[in-house]
């Protein structure tokens, strides 16, 4: 998992975080370049951002919920 001190910020203060998932572009082992995002404003634009990344080896819920409570222990 991938993320520095100024993406956890910025994840701390967005309201609302957009998931996504990836499967063509990774290798074995690996199934899913799994990605959080947020919304930015720049200027008078707002702009979705990757603020987080997680290259997942298994696409099971247990696996989602502990990079969520990583990230949760961070923000905390």
């Amino acid at each position: 998992m991938f993320f520095s001190d100024a993406h956890v910020k910025r994840l701390k203060t967005t309201k609302r975080w957009y998931l996504d998932g990836t499967f063509s572009i990774v290798k074995a082992p690996f199934m899913q370049l799994w990605t959080i995002h947020g919304m930015m404003r720049s200027d008078k634009q707002h702009k979705q951002v990757s603020l987080a990344y997680a290259l997942m080896s298994r696409r099971q819920r247990i696996d989602y919920e502990e990079v969520l409570q990583l990230l949760f222990n961070e923000i905390l």
